[in-house]
Parts: C-alpha cells; sequence; structure tokens
C-alpha cells in the first residue's frame, strides 16, 4: 500500500487530521491475493488500539481511493464501497487524529473473500465490521505513522 500523503514510518499530514481539513489521504495498492474479491481499508490508533474508521466492500476492481472520500455510507467519489460510523459515532466515514499526545496510526487494506461483507448494513458498527473483516481476511497490507498535535 502506498499513499503520497504518507511513507512508512512517517508523520501524518495535519490535512489528515482534525486540526486540519480531516480528509482521508489518498491510498493505493496492488498484487492484492487471489482469493480476495473486495478489500476493506481501515484506520487505527495503535497507541490506544481505537478504530478510527472503516470503508468495505470496495470492489475487487478497484486499486485506490482518492484524498478526501466524501463522508457518507455510499460515497460517490469511494468506488462503491460503503463507510462505518467513524469513532465519533456521528460521522459516516473517515475521521483522522486527534490525540492528546504523539500517537502512531495504522492503515490497513484488507483483502476480503466476499464481494460485500455477510450481513453488514448501515447499521453495522466498526467493531461488528471489524469482526466480519477478521472473519474474511485473505491479505493485509498496511501503512504506519505518526501523529503529533
Amino acid at each position: 500500500m502506498t499513499s503520497p500523503m504518507l511513507t512508512e514510518g512517517g508523520a501524518i499530514a495535519v490535512a489528515n487530521a482534525c486540526a486540519g481539513a480531516n480528509t482521508s489521504p489518498q491510498l493505493a495498492w496492488t498484487g492484492a491475493s487471489g482469493g480476495a474479491a473486495s478489500f476493506a481499508v481501515v484506520l487505527t490508533d495503535k497507541s490506544n488500539n481505537l478504530i478510527h474508521s472503516i470503508i468495505y466492500d470496495i470492489p475487487v476492481t478497484a486499486t485506490e481511493l482518492p484524498a478526501g472520500v466524501e463522508k457518507a455510507y455510499e460515497p460517490a467519489n469511494g468506488a462503491g464501497a460503503r463507510q462505518t460510523l467513524a469513532y465519533d459515532n456521528t460521522t459516516r466515514g473517515y475521521l483522522g487524529p486527534c490525540p492528546p499526545n504523539v500517537h502512531t496510526y495504522e492503515l490497513a487494506v484488507y483483502g476480503i473473500d466476499a464481494a460485500a461483507l455477510p450481513t453488514a448494513t448501515m447499521a453495522t458498527t466498526r467493531a461488528q465490521a471489524m469482526t466480519l473483516i477478521s472473519q474474511h481476511q485473505v491479505a493485509k497490507a498496511t501503512l504506519t505513522g505518526t501523529y503529533t498535535p
């Protein structure tokens, strides 16, 4: 997985955090597992194990997400994907770093063995979606960075 906005182990841009525009970074991936039928992208604060956001049911033909994916259940610029509520339980989609001090974050793209996460609906929580992703994961790639407020 690559991003023009983040290098492995680098600093997360203010534009992708609460102190800035809080927009999702552009992401690209290659080399999907032969068993993948869709993708999911998860942002996790590894410093406190908080899942910030999940976008799932990304078609297997997709190889990237643009910067600034719309904050909607089915974002117009999300390649046909769906999003859970973010960690504030109000915003749909991406909510970036907003820690009190330096935290480490992981962006992960998962290869999923189903075209759509089974039983996932608009009401599916981040925890429920993560359980489904774990049950159907066939591949995973990560990009880790830090954010300092």
